[in-house]
């Protein structure tokens, strides 16, 4: 009597667990044949090289001139989809006193697409190496002040982990995202549903359809563009009052966090660290200032503002204000200007640490 009572509920589970496993089985399945291929395709693509880059040429807020021969760079890094004109403000505030250097991302800009398929996460920092060690070459520098918002924050967070000895300080605007040991740093349950936002999803489908010759190419930009615009991008338009978004820009979204991403939290693939060898020392850990939108989507770690509150080198403020958004540094940039100068002049906290510790994710 007990085996019957027993039977179904025990046929239930084994069910559901040889479902379960089956399904797990043809996913990992399809993500390394997926896998594979983009390995095939990276191949193909050119070694990293310089971007291009340039120093300030815009109008000085000081008569100081020229530079003061000591003069720190500044090395900003754009995000998704903007190129290098969103850092125009603060630029211009801090070009008397710093020597403000800004790139163009592969694909970004009013340049044609340098990477038709895109490039890998890795391949794009090591291209932003590449362009800050000509740079500092040239200026006769050995370090700089590594400056970042959105993708470039985690783009420059990956740089500095893999090349510590070229940045002193890191600022970084509205994202973080620790990649480098996806293991450690978020649950996979928690990363799954978290890191898997309806609009990179929108942008990964974009990307794949624009590589569809004529029609697929028209779509990809049209969605590409409506999220940029649903979003409040700032810049659709290059100088030329062309368009210059389109879904060759979703790159970092595919390789990054569809295959990188999901490929290394199903063990199919080794993180940040173990590709670039990397053994984090004293040298990993830079004086930060992470800097984001106190009402917005909060796209970064509970654990990574617990850390920059108590670290005595770091701080971390919640910007808000009428006209504080996710690109705060274009459209009012006078809410984090004085904060960032006064920073990297001293150092001194500015954070309201009374407030709640928030996050997207732990």
């Amino acid at each position: 009597m007990a085996f019957f009572i027993l039977y179904f509920p025990l046929l239930f589970i084994c069910t559901v667990a040889l479902e379960i496993l089956f399904w797990w089985f043809r996913w990992a399945t399809l993500a390394l044949v997926v896998y594979m291929a983009v390995r095939i395709i990276c191949r193909s693509m050119p070694e990293p090289a310089a971007l291009q880059w340039k120093e300030a040429n815009l109008p000085r807020q000081s008569t100081h001139d020229p530079l003061p021969p000591d003069a720190e760079i500044l090395f900003f890094i754009h995000g998704w989809p903007d190129d290098e004109r969103i850092w125009d403000p603060i630029m211009r505030h801090f070009s008397d006193k710093y020597i403000c250097i800004t790139l163009t991302l592969p694909n970004f800009g009013e340049a044609p697409a340098s990477y038709p398929l895109g490039s890998t996460r890795d391949a794009v920092v090591d291209c932003i190496a590449v362009t800050l060690d000509e740079a500092l070459d040239v200026n006769g520098r050995t370090k700089c002040n590594l400056v970042a918002h959105d993708w470039g924050a985690i783009l420059a967070m990956d740089l500095q982990r893999k090349r510590p000895e070229l940045v002193s300080k890191l600022i970084i605007h509205e994202v973080e995202c620790r990649m480098w040991d996806v293991h450690q740093h978020c649950s996979k349950l928690s990363a799954v549903i978290k890191m898997g936002i309806a609009y990179q999803w929108w942008l990964v489908t974009a990307f794949l359809l624009s590589t569809i010759p004529v029609l697929g190419t028209m779509c990809g930009a049209l969605m590409t563009r409506q999220m940029a615009k649903a979003m409040g991008s700032p810049l659709p338009m290059s100088d030329n009052g062309r368009p210059r978004i389109y879904a060759g820009l979703n790159y970092l979204y595919l390789y990054t966090f569809v295959l990188d991403f999901y490929l290394e939290l199903l063990r199919l693939r080794r993180d940040f660290d173990r590709r670039n060898s990397i053994q984090e020392t004293e040298a990993h850990k830079v004086p930060t200032l992470f800097m984001y939108d106190g009402a917005g989507a909060l796209l970064h770690s509970r654990s990574f503002v617990r850390e920059m509150r108590d670290r005595h080198d770091c701080d971390v403020i919640a910007l808000a204000g009428e006209g504080v958004d996710h690109w705060y540094i274009y459209k009012c940039p006078e809410v984090c200007i004085p904060m960032m100068k006064k920073w990297l002049e001293s150092g001194e906290k500015q954070g309201d640490y009374d407030n709640p510790v928030t996050g997207l994710w732990e």
